[in-house]
């Protein structure tokens, strides 16, 4: 939360640069889906690209806050899955 709350100055170049490039290719294939342009798109693989690598941890920014581990855990109660998931139940009208 802390890299994309971030305004102004505090925000990182590379990672504001990404997510505009990511941006702008949704919002052409959304405004133009028969019209594609090329260098949004290579813009937009070279992006998805390093995101990848990020995840992997191949490339790093050293200066992007890191996730503290009591940040992943459910403080209320260790049995409790973080979400809730499932259908409603269904009719049986017979």
């Amino acid at each position: 939360d802390k890299i994309f709350s971030a305004t102004g100055t505090e925000r990182n170049p590379l990672i504001l640069n990404i997510v505009v490039n990511v941006a702008v290719w949704h919002f052409i294939t959304l405004a133009h889906p028969d019209m594609l342009h090329e260098w949004a798109k290579e813009r937009y693989d070279r992006a998805i690209e390093w995101l990848k690598k990020l995840n992997k941890g191949e490339v790093s920014l050293g200066n992007l806050p890191l996730i503290k581990e009591s940040d992943n855990t459910n403080t209320s109660n260790s049995n409790e899955e973080p979400f809730v998931f499932g259908s409603r139940r269904k009719f049986n009208h017979e």
